[in-house]
């Protein structure tokens, strides 16, 4: 290998491992959340909040944070964005209350906010084209869906047999010579360009539009549609309203049109909406459901998702190798088709069931699912995007991800309490333990529905049609040059840039 391609490669690393940080930190508190509650006194409302509250921030500011990077530089806010959230971990891991708690979660996802895109972009620009485009995408997706995963198993072991405070300690090392490395490797660049203003009244509008709308769902769900209720879900409308306003005047948009208007890749962005909005909630109920039912401790309860770990990690990396050429569309619905399996299990779920012949099952398909349904997700949403407007076509997917997991947590908690609570009043001599399968089997459903919804969408959006010449990647590609983002071997990703 020469020195440029070793140099790339490195880049590689160091760009991953700070995705690794940001994806880590989504889940690692769910494993932890029933120690966290009892130790500092988080109601059962609020407790969703230690979760929704780091995405929330995250996907509102990820717009902005994209612009910020290719303004100011992908370098700069790499390294800024790994220092900051160094600094909110500290805070959120040193809680001693819950407004503390959601202090650093809120501090978390915003230093996230602009650290992901950077890094993405780093990536993109490091390998725009060919197969080893194809590669370090299946690298960064699989260490990006792995984190996801494996930020379960980490806060599982680090509750109990530290604390729950080394669950968000726990990245510091990480951030540590993610921020080394990264000042060491990535090139100088020229002086930060400043933000435009109107950029800053955008993304203060999303992030405003985003909470009041997720407080709007959590507060109808738990009192209905009360006054505060109808006052927050119409706050948050009326600020999306506004969004749109300000972006349709503004000369550089978050949302640039030769990005979103896309077919495949807006048909990327609904697919991963769906599955992540379906089967990120899952992650919080199993966790109480092998805790609450089953009397799993939390190390027991991290162990227990490690085949989700591999199975995920192994779909992901299998896409860079034997099924580099599988085209995107028919990946995706394989993928969806795994986990619908995966849910159907599920299903079945009751207090006597066996770990290993239903969830274990479960989770490896589950994993395997979303792995291959990531992957080329990821990929379509960046592919032929030019240099100047790589972070923020990464920020729109990586905000995709973040309200859909965010959302996704509010609706199926809220459909599983609801559930629980009917079976209870249904069935007065049912245990609680019965009571709480039933809300998780009412969640599952919708699960189902949306991960259909995801397949339609990928048939419709995602076309198998190929370009008959190679799209420069400084242009904006057509939905067939999307399309072919995953073909390491087709015309277009043979020529290496």
């Amino acid at each position: 290998m020469t020195q440029p391609d070793r140099r790339r490669w490195a880049i590689l690393a160091f760009a991953t491992l700070g995705q690794f940080v940001v994806a880590i930190d989504v889940t690692v508190a769910n494993v932890a959340l029933p120690s966290i509650q009892a130790d500092i006194g988080l109601s059962d409302p609020a407790r969703q909040w230690v979760i929704a509250a780091y995405s929330l921030a995250f996907a509102g500011a990820l717009l902005s944070g994209g612009r910020l990077a290719d303004t100011a530089g992908h370098r700069r806010t790499f390294i800024a964005g790994l220092v900051s959230f160094g600094l909110a971990s500290i805070v959120a891991g040193s809680a001693q209350e819950p407004v503390l708690l959601l202090v650093g979660r809120v501090w978390q996802g915003l230093s996230g906010a602009v650290l992901a895109p950077s890094a993405l972009a780093i990536v993109s620009a490091t390998f725009p084209r060919g197969r080893d485009r194809a590669r370090a995408m299946g690298i960064y997706s699989s260490v990006a869906a792995s984190g996801l995963a494996l930020g379960l198993v980490v806060g599982g072991l680090l509750t109990q047999l530290l604390t729950w405070r080394w669950a968000f300690w726990f990245v510091l090392p990480f951030v540590a010579v993610a921020a080394v490395g990264g000042a060491a490797l990535l090139p100088r660049e020229a002086h930060a360009v400043r933000v435009p203003r109107r950029d800053l009244v955008g993304g203060s509008l999303l992030l405003a539009g985003l909470a009041a709308l997720a407080l709007g769902v959590a507060r109808s769900q738990s009192d209905g549609l009360d006054t505060t209720a109808v006052t927050l879900l119409t706050a948050g409308v009326v600020s999306i309203v506004a969004l749109v306003v300000v972006e349709r005047r503004a000369s550089a948009p978050l949302l640039p049109p030769a990005v979103v208007a896309q077919p495949a890749r807006v048909g990327a962005y609904l697919v991963t909406t769906c599955v992540l909005m379906g089967l990120f909630g899952l992650f919080i109920l199993a966790t109480f459901y092998l805790q609450e039912v089953k009397g799993y401790s939390p190390v027991a309860t991290g162990l227990a998702f490690i085949p989700l770990v591999a199975s995920m990690a192994l779909g992901a990396m299998a896409l860079s190798g034997r099924f580099a050429n599988t085209h995107p569309r028919l990946l995706i619905l394989a993928g969806l088709a795994l986990a619908v399996a995966a849910v159907m299990i599920m299903r079945g779920l009751d207090p006597t069931s066996s770990y290993v012949t239903v969830l274990l099952p479960a989770e490896i398909l589950l994993g395997l699912g979303l792995g291959t349904v990531l992957v080329p997700c990821t990929n379509i949403s960046t592919y032929g995007v030019g240099p100047r407007q790589a972070a923020g076509a990464s920020a729109i997917y990586a905000a995709v991800q973040q309200v859909s997991a965010a959302i996704g947590t509010i609706v199926l908690n809220g459909m599983a309490a609801v559930g629980a609570a009917s079976w209870a009043a249904d069935h007065p001599d049912a245990g609680p333990s019965e009571s709480t399968i039933a809300g998780l089997v009412d969640a599952l459903g919708l699960t189902v529905g949306l991960l259909v919804l995801a397949a339609v969408v990928a048939v419709v959006f995602i076309r198998p049609t190929e370009p008959p010449d190679p799209t420069p990647p400084s242009r904006s590609p057509d939905s067939g040059a999307l399309a072919v983002a995953a073909h390491p071997t087709s015309r277009t990703s043979r020529e290496e840039p």
